[in-house]
């Protein structure tokens, strides 16, 4: 912000600019100081999103290092060079191979959970990242085969269900378990 008077002047209009930045070289984002708070901070939220999703779609499968699943979701840890999503990690919806329904909940509630009732609850420092990341099919597909190319599942898993190709979004999330020397623990509510 411009606390001390010095703010950066747009060269179009001549506002005095709150914050300027550019991303990937080529977006400049400006918000002015005469806009609202509200308006300022809705905006460096969605900006912050748009960020996250061009970050994860520019990135490439092979970027991605299998580190865990579960019933519901496969885990990849960022491996790539050091970029903006460095120290994130991705949770990929799955589907059985029988097409059965999905039975568990969708990412979108499991993140408005983390969002609206345990933020609140215990803080919005003590509780991990997630954003839900829109992403495009091929995308899905390019993970899927560098996880079969490597083998990085157990092959218990790999005959019962796969990556859903069907997903539009991923959850990114901060990367609490690939590293040395590493202890996590997870809760789950049920």
């Amino acid at each position: 912000m411009c606390s001390s008077g010095e703010c950066e002047v747009c060269s179009d209009c001549g506002r005095k600019l709150a914050a300027a930045f550019e991303f990937a070289g080529c977006v400049r984002f400006q918000v002015y100081v005469d806009s609202c708070r509200s308006t300022r901070r809705s905006f460096f939220i969605h900006v912050q999103r748009v960020m996250l999703a061009e970050a994860v779609s520019a990135s490439a499968p092979a970027d991605w290092a299998y580190t865990a699943e579960g019933g519901a979701n496969v885990v990849l840890s960022y491996a790539g060079p050091p970029s903006f999503l460095t120290g994130s990690a991705i949770r990929l919806r799955k589907c059985k191979h029988s097409h059965a329904p999905h039975s568990a909940a969708p990412d979108e509630i499991d993140v408005r959970f983390g969002h609206e009732v345990v933020a609140p609850l215990l803080g919005a420092a003590q509780v991990v990242r997630m954003e839900l990341v829109p992403v495009k099919p091929a995308f899905l597909l390019g993970l899927r085969d560098c996880l079969k190319q490597r083998n990085s599942r157990p092959a218990k898993r790999t005959a019962e269900d796969d990556v859903d190709l069907e997903a539009r979004c991923v959850v990114l999330t901060d990367d609490l378990v690939h590293g040395k020397d590493v202890l996590a623990v997870e809760i789950k509510v049920r």
